[in-house]
């Protein structure tokens, strides 16, 4: 029932080995088909991997790790979450090719969105920093209120500034509020306390 093998250069596992109470491999192993860890399994070095090969997990396979030649995949089957946990400063998504981060989740704080390494959307106590454009598809809305009360939005032909609620809509400036062209030319401009 005890079987103790020894392996100082090349281990091939033709068909099946099983070590009740534990076994020490010191050289190279290779396993040809599935195998199965149901204990605890120490690497002291690399454990490769060849393309399209699984690191299964969970009884049922719940989650695979693999890379299909082209791409790598972490994948989840079971009924649960995927969840990834840390606790370092941060979980950050990374460029290799590129060296910047892509996204940056910080404990207990922020998340960062980035763009070739420059900080695009983040996170705060208080809502969102944005830095740089926002740039919208014809027709497409910036919603103000709980109930839809203000709109903006570029119908592919017109811009709306379209308010849906029972008070008033106020434009409020501490000089002068101007209506210009495109040409900057001045079609209405109100003065606060005197002519329009």
């Amino acid at each position: 029932d005890l079987l103790n093998v020894y392996a100082f250069k090349s281990f091939q596992v033709a068909d099946t080995v099983s070590a009740s109470t534990g076994g020490t491999f010191n050289g190279q192993v290779t396993f040809g088909a599935n195998t199965a860890f149901n204990s605890n399994t120490t690497f002291g070095s690399d454990a490769t991997f060849s393309d399209n090969s699984k690191l299964r997990i969970g009884n049922s396979g719940d989650m695979e790790m693999y890379h299909n030649g082209v791409n790598s995949f972490i994948s989840d089957f079971g009924q649960g979450k995927l969840i990834f946990t840390t606790n370092g400063a941060s979980l950050d998504i990374y460029d290799n090719a590129n060296g910047h981060t892509m996204a940056e989740f910080k404990n207990n704080a922020g998340v960062k969105l980035k763009h070739q390494g420059s900080t695009k959307i983040e996170t705060t106590a208080t809502g969102v920093d944005i830095s740089g454009n926002i740039r919208l598809e014809d027709n497409a809305k910036v919603i103000f209120g709980a109930g839809s009360d203000m709109e903006l939005f570029h119908d592919g032909s017109n811009s709306h500034i379209r308010d849906n609620g029972t008070g008033n809509l106020f434009l409020r400036g501490g000089g002068q509020i101007a209506l210009k062209s495109p040409a900057e030319e001045n079609m209405v401009v109100a003065v606060g306390n005197g002519a329009v």
